[in-house]
């Protein structure tokens, strides 16, 4: 994509003030409750009537507050895929995906059977929304916002409520639709493996500021010390699947096992890894189950009340694990900076997805800020009554398409 964002909206507690522009083919956003990440994204989809400033999404300006430009929601062509789906209810599913269809230079049935077929639909058609499960619904969602023909997706927490499974499901099937309709995405989630997964440019949005931007792999890792993570992202290279483990190449002669087969050989993976699950030893160890035995250099300590936080550099330095002991446990063991061990990780203790092979790289430099906060799984990032508006919005869009064709 090729968007440029400077905006002001005058909020009850704030005034949102972001300026960033993007080449990224998916961006992600970032930001907690109460952040400005939902009026960032109502102003991008024309929700937010007193907005100013400039928006320009390739050779179109959407919003112009100087030259009195400000274009309607159906006139930017978003596709837009909310949290929890929200289909109408009284549709089956292919009339839900003709409530977005319009006429284009594929023709509406085209594109519509694309979608339907990208998104594995073809049993579904006649079913109702409350016949549908959860993964179901968010499946048709995405193939309604494709068949209103948009130039840009926006996707609301598209991993909301799955398990970690139906999560790896949900992301093949983005990178499907993503090469299949070649669309730019947004994605707001609260999830962090998505964006590393997903995204190649992102930002975090704090008291109305773009607090930092870059790679999802800088931006989240400043996120996680800040906050305190009591959990570790590492990336590698699938380097062997089998049915009941999945070896992950991390460079520097490392690898980790991770349970259950996530991917083919090749393909980048993602895995995170919990604080509780690392156990360090000062020699290696011979004789226990865990699966992951990795060398390490201990870079830092923190003690916070009756444990310490430890932060362990891999070998190679470009990666690094959290560990949580008790302060008993660190005394005993001399765990100081600078000591080396070894830390053992079960296979059944990592989560891990595949990365899709998308997006265009890009290179984004880290703004400092002074907060960054993880996102509740269950607030939608836009008000229920815009995203009725945005619904209505598609069915206008398709109703005007349908009278000025033949």
């Amino acid at each position: 994509m090729d968007l440029e964002l400077a905006v002001q909206v005058p909020l009850r507690d704030f005034t949102l003030d972001v300026a960033f522009d993007t080449r990224a083919s998916i961006l992600g956003v970032y930001g907690r409750s109460g952040s400005g990440k939902t009026s960032l994204i109502e102003s991008l989809c024309g929700q937010r009537g007193h907005a100013t400033g400039l928006i320009r999404f390739g050779d179109q300006i959407w919003l112009d507050s100087s030259l009195g430009i400000h274009r309607p929601t159906h006139q930017r062509r978003i596709g837009y895929v909310p949290q929890g789906g929200l289909l109408f209810p009284d549709r089956n599913v292919r009339a839900n995906l003709r409530a977005g269809a319009v006429r284009n230079a594929w023709g509406t049935r085209s594109i519509e059977q694309q979608a339907i077929e990208t998104l594995e639909l073809d049993d579904l058609l006649d079913a109702m929304p409350h016949e549908l499960s959860g993964g179901e619904v968010q499946r048709v969602a995405l193939a309604r916002a494709i068949c209103s023909n948009p130039q840009l997706l926006l996707l609301d927490e598209p991993t909301a409520s799955l398990g970690m499974e139906f999560r790896r499901r949900a992301l093949t099937l983005l990178e499907r639709v993503h090469a299949q309709f070649g669309l730019p995405m947004i994605v707001v989630s609260h999830e962090s493996l998505d964006h590393h997964v997903l995204c190649d440019d992102m930002v975090v949005v704090n008291h109305g500021r773009i607090e930092l931007r870059g790679t999802p792999r800088t931006v989240l890792d400043a996120c996680e010390r800040r906050e305190h993570s009591s959990a570790s992202v590492l990336e590698g290279t699938v380097s062997d699947v089998n049915d009941y483990v999945t070896t992950i190449d991390l460079g520097f002669d490392q690898h980790l096992s991770v349970s259950g087969a996530i991917g083919r050989a090749g393909q980048r993976a993602v895995v995170r890894v919990a604080a509780s699950q690392v156990v360090l030893a000062l020699a290696p160890p011979r004789g226990v189950s865990a699966l992951n035995v990795l060398p390490v250099v201990i870079t830092a300590v923190e003690t916070r009340g009756s444990h310490c936080r430890l932060e362990l550099s891999l070998r190679g330095g470009e990666q690094s694990l959290q560990g949580e002991l008790t302060v008993p446990a660190v005394h005993e063991l001399g765990l100081n900076v600078g000591a080396k061990a070894y830390a053992m990780i079960k296979a059944s203790g990592i989560w891990g997805l595949t990365r899709p092979t998308i997006g265009l790289a890009t290179t984004a430099d880290s703004t400092k800020g002074s907060h960054c906060g993880h996102l509740p799984a269950t607030k939608p990032a836009l008000h229920p009554t815009a995203v009725h508006h945005l619904l209505r919005a598609l069915a206008e869009q398709q109703d005007q398409s349908t009278r000025g064709s033949p």
